[in-house]
């Protein structure tokens, strides 16, 4: 985009935020630089697909609530938090999450597995994820395997029609409590956030393959002590970090990270060994309030974008 050129575009929101908005697509509109251009080596490698790897990571979305969902599509509009692991397991379907998929072409049939980290609608939507649903069935893709709390699967249960629901395999999941898929174990152990279920224990997972091991760790402030006490013994290649928000002092931060969180918490890890000098480190469920634009994340953290699509 030319320096003399003007993003206009009519946002009918208020400032602050209506400035949050024009900065985030101004910022998309303009053109993305080579996000790998800056990065140490064993980071630039995730960027590489013909590198060995056992996880294909891909942010089919990176924002957090704070964005308008009605407004998807347009410049500088993230999607809810989801991500596809390897084609075939997708981590939450929240509100924007099956057009997030469609309109980066990723194949809805070939998902075997949707495991949901919370009950936030930004996370677990009901349009979405029958929309996903139907599809399959239209498809005649085989049964998926929905893994969520009790609560999770409770919610999903009241609102999916039984034709599609008997298209489903639901599968409770507990805290600390191992399961399978292919060759991957997986934990899901307790995350430091809350919805409007008093009970309802928010779930981060653990995923380990042959040989890495990645930490999906969102939507959740700090680490809860049980967690910590179990990952005291896990080795983690990368780290999916909360990264709601950029600077300290917000409203959201207890169960949400800011950024200086996450570094006390990688130094923390750091000294027992979690984390290794090579470990990655990204951002994502990043907030529009919470953030300057175009995000800028400073080593060894780094910033999470829509459509991003990462090996490890």
């Amino acid at each position: 985009m030319a320096a003399s050129e003007k993003v206009t575009l009519a946002w009918e929101d208020t400032e602050p935020i209506a400035g949050k908005l024009r900065a985030a697509a101004a910022a998309e509109i303009s053109g993305t630089p080579d996000v790998t251009a800056q990065l140490p080596e064993y980071m630039k490698k995730c960027f590489n697909a013909d590198t060995a790897h056992e996880f294909e990571i891909f942010f089919a979305g990176t924002g957090a609530a704070d964005f308008p969902a009605s407004r998807y599509g347009k410049p500088g509009i993230r999607g809810n938090t989801c991500t596809l692991l390897n084609g075939k397991v997708l981590i939450d379907a929240g509100i924007t999450s099956y057009r997030a998929l469609k309109r980066f072409d990723a194949d809805v049939a070939a998902i075997e597995e949707i495991w949901f980290t919370h009950s936030h609608d930004d996370h677990c939507f009901a349009d979405a994820l029958t929309a996903l649903l139907a599809e399959r069935k239209e498809r005649n893709a085989q049964k998926v395997v929905l893994r969520g709390s009790r609560n999770v699967i409770g919610k999903i249960k009241d609102f999916l029609p039984e034709t599609l629901a008997a298209q489903v395999d639901f599968i409770c999941c507990a805290a600390f409590e191992n399961f399978r898929y292919g060759k991957w174990s997986v934990v899901p152990v307790p995350a430091n956030h809350a919805t409007g279920f008093a009970d309802e224990v928010c779930l981060h997972f653990i995923i380990s393959g042959e040989s890495k091991t990645l930490y999906y760790a969102l939507d959740g402030g700090w680490i809860c002590a049980g967690t910590w006490e179990y990952i005291r013994k896990c080795r983690f290649d990368m780290i999916i970090w909360d990264g709601t928000l950029e600077k300290s002092g917000d409203r959201r931060v207890f169960v949400h990270n800011d950024c200086r969180m996450v570094r006390e918490m990688i130094r923390s890890l750091s000294v027992i060994g979690t984390v290794q000098p090579e470990t990655v480190h990204i951002l994502s469920h990043l907030s529009l309030e919470g953030w300057d634009h175009p995000v800028k994340a400073e080593a060894p953290l780094f910033a999470a974008a829509d459509g991003m699509k990462i090996y490890l």
